[in-house]
């Protein structure tokens, strides 16, 4: 849609699927490039939990050192409730990503 209607490009190397797996890497090449950050929010709880999975691997400590939080409210994160990764019920999510989202896509004007 954004590419239709708006002409935008949309770097394809900072879009991954939903799994495990890609949480991981995502959240691996985010350390490695951007260190310093301390909070990740996952486009769904899979993309969390595998962060999770990363901080874990690599002793940080969550919530402690990292906080996750991710939207669905899948069984196993409820499994992980000792986490951060959550279920952000459907008001939360509009009042304050839809705002950014379209704060994120309106030009600035100088």
């Amino acid at each position: 849609m954004c590419q239709k209607k708006r002409r935008c490009e949309i770097d394809r190397q900072h879009v991954v699927t939903f799994s495990l797996a890609n949480g991981r890497a995502a959240l691996a090449t985010l350390l490695e490039s951007a260190p310093g950050f301390t909070a990740v929010i996952g486009g769904n709880d899979p993309l969390a939990i595998g962060a999770l999975l990363e901080c874990r691997a690599r002793g940080i400590h969550v919530p402690g050192e990292m906080s996750i939080a991710g939207i669905d409210d899948i069984e196993l994160a409820a499994e992980l409730a000792s986490t951060t990764v959550m279920a952000a019920a459907l008001g939360f999510q509009l009042r304050f990503a839809l705002p950014l989202v379209v704060a994120l896509r309106t030009p600035r004007s100088r």
